[in-house]
């Protein structure tokens, strides 16, 4: 089992413990989370200062942002990325700057290293959501189910 240092601390305490190591590893099981270059160098537990797109925000297409908007460029705003030349396209023609036409989420779920989220699939269309949390509905803990959380509505 992983633990921090401070559950640890509890855990070294319980009589029914013959021993406890404590090993040192690299804070990330994922070398890199979105957007997957090697300029941000971004991991699920360090992760940098993040502008996300809305309706009507423009980018320049020439600097970082054509990297960190990527997906949600080719994907859901139409336009091409030509690798070759480093530059995206529309209608064949190279374009240097953009202005979304919808606004984009950042989903972040609530188990760092464990949760499929924006760090992995990058940003959300606004389209794309179609519902609400309202209630937990189940919740474990590193010691177990967390039996005051389960169907407690979110506020």
């Amino acid at each position: 089992m992983k633990f921090n240092l401070a559950q640890a601390s509890v855990v070294k305490g319980l009589e029914s413990l013959d021993s406890i190591s404590i090993a040192v590893t690299k804070p990330d099981s994922v070398a890199h989370a979105f957007p997957w270059n090697n300029q941000q160098k971004w991991t699920m537990d360090y992760y940098g200062v993040l502008k996300i797109p809305y309706k009507g925000m423009k980018v320049n297409l020439k600097g970082e942002d054509r990297i960190l908007y990527l997906k949600a460029l080719t994907k859901f705003e139409g336009l091409e990325w030509d690798k070759d030349r480093e530059v995206y396209l529309k209608s064949g023609e190279v374009v240097t700057t953009h202005i979304f036409r919808q606004d984009y989420y950042f989903m972040l779920g609530d188990n760092r290293h464990n949760s499929g989220d924006s760090r992995v699939w990058g940003f959300v269309p606004e389209e794309y959501i179609v519902g609400k949390a309202v209630l937990v509905l189940f919740s474990k803990g590193a010691y177990g189910v967390r039996w005051g959380r389960w169907l407690r509505l979110i506020v």
